[in-house]
């Protein structure tokens, strides 16, 4: 999947981001890494002494996620790793999902309640050492659908 083409963001601001944060996703390829990756598309916010987000400026940026407490308001590409031994590029296909959340607050809420199941059993999974029973459903999906579904 590309990230400029799933969000809708110009490949040179995608190459530029990712080339800034590139320790961050490399650890994602890692046996001990992270288990999942997500990148935003969407004006920045950040939580204000009153707890409410506010918008920092007006312009998109694309953002790598790095904490679980960035709130999403615009569009979202997401990569869950599958295998916990890593990922190379021979295996690429078969150890890791994604996918786009996209469109309206229900239409996300559903692309989310879609995807936890993946991601929480992806990070027992890598956390237990052992691979998750979904793996060979995930494997059965993707063969159907033959890419990521944005």
């Amino acid at each position: 999947m590309q990230v400029s083409e799933a969000l809708g963001v110009a490949k040179e601001v995608a190459d530029r981001t990712i080339s800034r944060e590139k320790a961050f996703i490399n650890n994602f390829f890692d046996k001990d890494g992270r288990t999942a990756l997500l990148l935003y598309y969407q004006v920045p916010e950040e939580l204000s002494a009153d707890n409410e987000w506010v918008k920092r400026g007006s312009t998109p940026h694309l953002i790598v996620a790095q904490t679980p407490d960035q709130r999403l308001s615009g569009s979202a590409v997401y990569f869950v790793r599958t295998n916990p031994k890593g990922i190379s590029e021979k295996t690429i296909a078969d150890d890791v999902q994604c996918g786009c959340i996209k469109g309206s607050a229900l239409g996300s809420l559903r692309s989310l309640v879609q995807v936890r199941g993946v991601a929480q059993s992806a990070i027992r999974a890598a956390r237990a050492r052992t691979p998750p029973a979904i793996v060979p459903q995930l494997r059965r999906l993707s063969r159907r659908t033959s890419s990521c579904p944005c």
